[in-house]
């Protein structure tokens, strides 16, 4: 009987909601937040930008944002995750 355990990982998957949620604690921990109406707000774009990057490629996502937003930044495409 052999002692080792070969286990593949799995990727975790997150849906809308937890990507969502994820975002408004990065964007609290970074520049807080000063009220429910904030949090609903905040709550909602990123929902809204979850939803949308699931249904759609990056290269749509880049034609959305200014040039040179996406200048500064560097191409969501050479980034690498």
């Amino acid at each position: 009987m052999a002692d080792t355990v070969k286990v593949d990982p799995n990727p975790i998957q997150r849906n809308k909601f937890d990507v969502a949620i994820e975002l408004v604690n990065l964007h609290k921990r970074n520049f807080g937040l000063s009220s429910g109406k904030e949090i609903e707000e905040l709550f909602a774009k990123y929902y809204a930008l979850a939803k949308y990057l699931e249904d759609n490629s990056v290269d749509e996502l880049e034609s959305l944002i200014d040039q040179s937003i996406v200048e500064k930044a560097g191409s969501f495409k050479s980034a690498s995750y």
